[in-house]
Order: structure tokens, then sequence, then C-alpha cells
């Protein structure tokens, strides 16, 4: 389950320094955008990624017996979208962590069991937390 928490503090961290990303949810959510631009494929994908890992928290039995991962993970992806969308209308997204986070405190109750709530991080600064043990990571393999 963390590692879903991770990914989406992760995308909501790189969105606010990497152009590339922030041009390719722009086109994904622009229904004025060109005929031929296919809106449905970042989302798909997200989901397709997501899935399995709400799939596996399942079956690790982190998930309350009610939750469907499928179903869970196209919420959160929606949620997501709606969440980058205001915070990049509202503040330049310089507030997207913080609304992550108020996400997940919604959110965390009702899919994971009870136990795991307390272990699970989904603090405002996890994507920060995050990129900096990759970047570490990266330092001490190179």
């Amino acid at each position: 389950m963390q590692e879903v928490i991770d990914i989406t503090f992760v995308v909501g961290q790189r969105l606010l320094s990497n152009a590339l990303l922030r041009g390719s949810v722009r086109l994904a959510v622009d229904q004025c955008a060109p005929p031929g631009v296919d809106h449905t494929g970042p989302f798909r994908q997200w989901v397709d990624h997501l899935t399995p890992l709400m799939e596996q928290a399942s079956k690790q039995g982190e998930l309350l017996p009610t939750v469907e991962p499928r179903n869970t993970v196209e919420l959160l992806v929606g949620s997501f979208t709606g969440i980058q969308l205001m915070a990049r209308a509202l503040t330049g997204r310089s507030d997207l962590s913080r609304r992550l986070s108020v996400l997940w405190s919604h959110m965390l109750p009702s899919i994971a069991v009870p136990g795991l709530l307390l272990g699970l991080d989904s603090g405002a600064d996890r994507g920060v937390r995050v990129l900096d043990s990759l970047d570490a990571l990266d330092k001490a393999v190179s």
C-alpha cells in the first residue's frame, strides 16, 4: 500500500519540476485538444500500473475485504487528477503535496485495515523524501 501512496506523491512532486510531465497531463485533461489526441491513454496506463500494486496489497491483507482494487485505483486516479487541477488553478500546484496528504487521510481509513494505518506515511513531504532517497541510492550505486 505504501508504494501506491509513494507513487502519487512522487508524481505530484515531479509535476512541479518536469515540464514534459506537466505537458502530458495538460493534454490528457484538455478536452479541447486537437482531434486525434488520446485522452484515455494516460489514465489507462496509470490504472494499469497501480492496479497490480493494489491487488498485491489486498493479497497481503493490507486492504479491507470490501475493497475492489481496480475500482479503488480508478477512484484514486480520478481524485488525483481533480486535485492536481485544482492545485494548479489555485496555487500553481505549490500546495499539491498538502492536498494529496488530505486525500490520503480521507481515503486510507476506508480502504486499509486499521492495524496498517499508523504505519503508512502520507505526510505532505513524502514525495520529497522518496525522491531524496532515490537520489541518494543513485549516488551510492554510481
